[in-house]
């Protein structure tokens, strides 16, 4: 997650941070800085499953009521909208003939008023690329 940046081509519009992490669950904090917008933050709690047949990545957003669990400092959503309803997982699932099947669905409520020629851009092609550049980065991974 710390890494984000050096992969994603929307790395330069997004802070990642990790609050927390105990045993497999690690809770993180974003911000999205959207120009002309105001930011979006989120916390979100992501937990790894791993088993023979496929590894999940499975996310949820935090709700605010829960913050004090998580010392997050309220400094972090100044000037900015919080997102509260959103989840998602990645699967990474092996296939017989050697490769690998990734899937990845998502949910998120982008909060406040964004334009409809935004979500529609968002939902085209920066969904799109965060996979292609996911595949990508584990194509590196693969090869070290």
């Amino acid at each position: 997650m710390n890494r984000y940046s050096q992969f994603l081509r929307a790395g330069k519009r997004l802070k990642s941070t990790v609050i927390a992490q105990q045993d497999s669950i690690l809770i993180g904090y974003q911000r999205w800085w959207l120009p002309i917008w105001k930011d979006r933050t989120l916390i979100f709690s992501l937990r790894v499953q791993e088993n023979p047949q496929s590894t999940i990545a499975y996310w949820v957003l935090i709700p605010q009521h829960e913050d004090q669990h998580y010392s997050i400092p309220k400094e972090i959503f100044q000037n900015s909208i919080r997102m509260v309803y959103g989840a998602g997982y990645w699967e990474c699932k092996p296939l017989p003939n050697g490769k690998t099947q990734l899937t990845h669905r998502i949910f998120m409520d982008p909060a406040g008023s964004l334009p409809a020629f935004l979500m529609n851009t968002i939902n085209k092609t920066g969904i799109v690329d965060q996979v292609e550049d996911v595949v990508q980065e584990a194509k590196r991974w693969d090869k070290s």
